[in-house]
């Protein structure tokens, strides 16, 4: 697909860099099939830059966010808000992945795409998919506060109006 000329209306001076990426098939559970390439996000680590914010599909940005970088900082390989929507485990703490901040390494993008591939290649069942691969191997994220990535849920709309949020993730139906 040529990205530059699909997105021309959006992009007219051709500011934007487009990164070419490979569909990394990731473990997750049969009955969540739209999990099966989640771990495609994992290609973020290979962007050339040295952060990268990284938004999921299903996000509204709801004002200028930048400040995110000040508050995870320059030196923290990963942060995001706590998923508080997604069935799981009663006391788990776990990323939201649908932002996040991410220090880029080349090293880091092959290790983690190797075990992600290697988790699909065996059919490994993993709570949450990426966000269950991410929580293991950066078992100390920093978590962002809730504003950055507010969830859907039944009150959100009402909540938006209340507080500093930057962001809202919607919930896509399947």
């Amino acid at each position: 697909v040529n990205a530059t000329a699909i997105l021309q209306p959006v992009d007219p001076t051709n500011r934007l860099r487009y990164w070419r990426v490979d569909l990394i098939p990731g473990g997750y559970w049969a009955r969540w099939p739209h999990y099966r390439y989640m771990h495609t996000k994992l290609e973020a680590w290979r962007l050339p830059c040295r952060q990268v914010g990284f938004l999921d599909y299903d996000t509204i940005p709801l004002r200028n966010f930048d400040n995110v970088f000040d508050k995870c900082g320059a030196n923290e390989p990963l942060c995001a808000t706590m998923d508080i929507v997604t069935p799981k485990k009663h006391g788990l703490k776990c990323p939201n992945a649908g932002m996040l901040v991410i220090l880029t390494n080349l090293t880091t993008n092959r290790r983690l795409v190797n075990e992600a591939e290697r988790e699909g290649h065996e059919g490994s069942k993993r709570m949450l998919a990426e966000q269950g691969f991410l929580n293991t191997h950066f078992p100390n994220w920093k978590e962002l506060p809730i504003g950055y990535n507010l969830p859907f849920y039944a009150d959100a709309w009402q909540r938006l109006h209340h507080n500093s949020s930057y962001l809202y993730h919607r919930k896509i139906d399947e």
